[in-house]
């Protein structure tokens, strides 16, 4: 990711949302943008990679308040370098962060909006009408209401590297629909089958205030996390931990309690009703994953309980 003078670089997150913002980052900046995929986790790791740029965007990705001195300190090598940076995020950030990124001269755009894609939008390509439906997807995906025809395949599209650059250029192009697009409706067919399934395993438990909580272990699986997590509150659940891999996953709520504590408390972050947690596998960890992959880590089970209390 070694940039030079007169590179454009930009981060975006490695869902739907920052796939549609990458493509709007090519209408906007045109075919000398660099467009790489990192999250509020690797933030740190991307930007020391970062050598020398004339301009740095960040969009859709929160700034992970553990991790923001870190985070801060790299930012001001490369605004020192000479690069200007915006960054456009529509997360839950402190008060705090928000005044130490503004103090290095950063152009930084923190609001609220259905997704970072369409507030990127509204500030960048406010004419543009073929930015305007591209925000409108991302919209779509990012609040999980799926009710555009072609959502949920652009997910399928958004989960892999290769694919989720196939997206953004066939999107900055004012293409929605092609072979590739028909593919990932293919896939995801056959992923609702796991997922009628995996909903019908789900293990649940009651909060202490009577809320019901429904765990599933995803790191076996590829389907959009999402569309199950949906489906398990239409069942009832009013929280839904889904686990992505051996270190952290997701926590979906219906509204019913703000899970952002409890996401900051685990070193993650995002929204009240969609938040990632994260953890550390200690030595038990380490050995029980190699005997059993389906070991659910104490990190995992620490926020069962802390779900619990709820």
């Amino acid at each position: 990711m070694a940039g030079t003078d007169g590179r454009i670089i930009f981060l975006v997150h490695t869902d739907l949302d920052g796939a549609c913002a990458g493509a709007i980052a090519r209408r906007v900046f045109g075919e000398n943008v660099r467009i790489y995929f990192s999250g509020p986790r690797t933030l740190a790791d991307s930007l020391a990679k970062i050598k020398g740029c004339q301009t740095l965007g960040i969009v859709d990705i929160a700034l992970n308040h553990s991790d923001a001195d870190v985070v801060v300190e790299r930012l001001r090598r490369i605004r020192e370098s000479g690069c200007e940076v915006l960054w456009v995020d529509h997360h839950e950030w402190a008060d705090a962060d928000i005044k130490k990124v503004s103090q290095l001269g950063i152009k930084l755009i923190v609001e609220k909006s259905p997704s970072a894609a369409s507030l990127f939008y509204r500030h960048l390509a406010p004419n543009d009408l073929i930015s305007k439906k591209i925000a409108e997807i991302a919209d779509d995906g990012d609040t999980n209401t799926n009710s555009l025809e072609l959502t949920l395949a652009y997910k399928v599209g958004a989960r892999t590297n290769a694919d989720r650059k196939k997206l953004i250029e066939m999107l900055a192009r004012g293409e929605f629909y092609n072979e590739e697009v028909e593919k990932w409706k293919r896939t995801l067919e056959e992923e609702e089958k796991t997922i009628n399934k995996l909903s019908s395993e789900a293990r649940t438990l009651k909060t202490a205030s009577g809320l019901s909580v429904a765990f599933v272990d995803l790191r076996r699986y590829r389907i959009i996390g999402s569309l199950l997590a949906k489906k398990l509150q239409m069942a009832g659940h009013n929280i839904v931990f889904i686990l992505y891999s051996d270190t952290g996953g997701v926590l979906y709520g219906d509204g019913s309690v703000d899970l952002l504590p409890l996401a900051l408390k685990y070193n993650g972050g995002g929204h009240r009703n969609a938040c990632g947690v994260n953890y550390r596998l200690n030595l038990i960890d380490r050995l029980m994953l190699k005997i059993y992959r389906r070991y659910v880590p104490a990190g995992a089970r620490r926020i069962l309980l802390d779900l619990a209390k709820l």
